[in-house]
């Protein structure tokens, strides 16, 4: 090997170094501005039907938010998981939040409606334009889960499916309670 190319190989070892030690001292709480006990930011939007969602409609129901997107492998992974957990509580509101529907081109919508197709989602896919509901949530992480009470308070709140993990979501889901928090 040349020298250029041991110091564009160390350049880049260099790099990654950083940029997992970053993302190892940002950690999930860096991920999203909601924490347990905070009233869920409102939002209204549509859905894949045309269908306007406001989540203080839902007063009086839990509430289950996965922000996602169709390219997103650990999604799809995830989303696995949340049927089968819809399935046990069905109870609950489920709600898919896409963002790829910054602009809702056909295109995209394409995409979604051929995710929701494929991976058999039986959830409320909400379209997202302009994203106002991932910036209000600050969510930069796929995918990102929130689980909130009938009372408009956070029960869960976590980036990422490996964080959140399986285990997390179970005992948040079997609690569903936000008493704690008064």
């Amino acid at each position: 090997m040349r020298k250029s190319d041991d110091r564009s190989v160390c350049l880049v070892l260099s790099s990654l170094v950083a940029l997992c030690a970053m993302l190892i001292a940002v950690g999930p709480a860096g991920a999203i501005n909601v924490t347990e006990c905070d009233v869920a930011p409102d939002f209204a939007a549509r859905t894949l039907t045309g269908r306007q969602v406001t989540l203080s409609h839902l007063r009086g129901q839990h509430v289950f938010v996965a922000f996602w997107s169709s390219w997103c492998s650990r999604c799809r992974e995830e989303m696995e998981y949340l049927k089968t957990l819809k399935a046990r509580y069905p109870d609950v509101v489920f709600l898919a939040i896409t963002s790829e529907s910054e602009d809702v081109d056909g295109e995209e919508l394409a995409r979604i409606e051929q995710a929701v197709q494929e991976w058999d989602l039986p959830f409320i896919v909400i379209l997202d334009k302009g994203l106002k509901i991932w910036d209000s949530y600050q969510v930069n992480a796929l995918p990102t889960n929130v689980i909130i009470g009938g009372d408009g308070r956070v029960i869960f709140a976590e980036p990422n499916f490996y964080w959140a993990s399986a285990d997390n979501i179970e005992r948040a889901m079997a609690g569903r309670d936000s008493s704690a928090c008064n």
